[in-house]
């Protein structure tokens, strides 16, 4: 990475965590602006994460192998600056560009959480601070699944640019589907 700091950017970080109240879980965070290129990269990598837990554990896989959204799945979107905010909130502009990307995997998810970006946050590390409470309130509603580490297993990554280039084509004729639709509209 270069030292200026890039004006899109896009982070998956996935982590097994212990809790008392979830001893065995694997959470997948994934956060993306909307004009970032690797918006797919993302996508991509959240279904890798899915399909490494959905094989050993039957709960996922049958609800994958029918096409059910069950149990399902929550993206949370952090630190989205003002502007971009009011674009993707579910009624702005570009939402329905986001659930494009977000729904053209394997894995759908249920829900998109959108966190604004706090100016009180602003380049500070390793602070707790309160949720907005629409952000709260989309988190108390996530689908929780407790896995055990043996049900996760390590995801390959051979195939993985060939994976997101296969991803992009879809998501390239999804555009181009939209763009017909709009402009009969």
């Amino acid at each position: 990475m270069t030292s200026s700091k890039p004006e899109h950017e896009e982070a998956t970080k996935v982590e097994k965590r212990s809790s008392p109240s979830n001893q065995n879980a694997v959470e997948a965070r994934t956060n993306t602006k909307l004009e970032n290129q690797d918006i797919d990269d993302a996508t991509e990598k959240v279904e890798a994460v899915l399909t490494s837990v959905s094989a050993d554990n039957q709960e996922l896989s049958d609800a994958s192998e029918k096409g059910d959204v069950a149990p399902g799945f929550t993206i949370v979107i952090n630190n989205i600056l003002p502007a971009m905010f009011a674009r993707l909130s579910p009624r702005g502009e570009d939402f329905h560009l986001i659930a494009h990307h977000l729904n053209a995997g394997k894995y759908k998810p249920t829900q998109v959480i959108l966190n604004p970006f706090s100016d009180a946050l602003d380049e500070m590390e390793d602070v707790v601070t309160r949720l907005p409470d629409e952000v709260v309130a989309g988190v108390e509603q996530a689908d929780i699944i407790d896995l055990a580490p043996e049900n996760v297993r390590d995801i390959d990554t051979t195939d993985f640019r060939a994976e997101v280039a296969a991803l992009r084509d879809v998501l390239a004729s999804e555009r181009s589907q939209m763009a017909q639709l709009q402009q009969a509209t």
